[in-house]
């Protein structure tokens, strides 16, 4: 047991390390830093996309979506691309609309999937509360046990699923929707 706590302590000591060389991940301005290389525009925006749609290539978005995960949610985003060679104001440009447009998506299909989820919660609750109203009115006024039951049984699953709904995965969507806004507000900046 006490083998344990010193391993614990050692552990601790090692983390309060790795914090501190957490701080070369903030800049001046209080902004977290993430770092992309890109030789140029084509690394960035995806192919396949044209005009004023332009977006993030998928792997450059997962990349950044992963990078978000490990940075303090109290500071800004400042994404600094490295690139090779100068960006052309219309080049920079584009990759910022590139950013606005993909995140703005993904913004919007995760207040899609509250708004959705807040909708399934409400008739979890009206269907919990009526399967509940049954049962105590069954118990009440008639005999019948083995529907009483029933349908207490029903308004438990029903009340299960809606305790899921909210306290589970609507905290999921939330977390999604803080990702996506942070990088959808995120400052870009070109090194070279």
């Amino acid at each position: 047991m006490f083998n344990n706590i010193v391993t614990l302590k050692k552990l601790k000591d090692a983390s309060e390390e790795v914090e501190i060389l957490e701080d070369k991940y903030i800049n001046e301005n209080n902004e977290a830093l993430i770092y992309v290389k890109a030789n140029s525009c084509e690394d960035i925006i995806s192919k396949y996309s044209s005009g004023d749609n332009v977006t993030f290539n998928e792997e450059l978005s997962n990349y950044l979506e992963e990078e978000v995960k490990h940075l303090p949610i109290t500071y800004p985003i400042n994404i600094k691309i490295n690139n090779e060679k100068e960006f052309k104001q219309k080049e920079k440009d584009k990759v910022k609309l590139a950013l606005r447009n993909c995140y703005t998506k993904k913004v919007n299909d995760c207040n899609k999937q509250l708004n959705s989820n807040k909708t399934e919660s409400i008739v979890l609750l009206f269907l919990t509360l009526i399967f509940l109203i049954g049962y105590v009115l069954i118990k009440v006024y008639a005999s019948f046990e083995i529907l009483s039951e029933l349908l207490l049984l029903v308004a438990w699953v029903f009340g299960w699923r809606l305790t899921e709904s909210l306290a589970f995965h609507r905290k999921d969507i939330r977390k999604e929707a803080i990702k996506f806004y942070r990088l959808l507000n995120a400052r870009i900046d070109f090194l070279n």
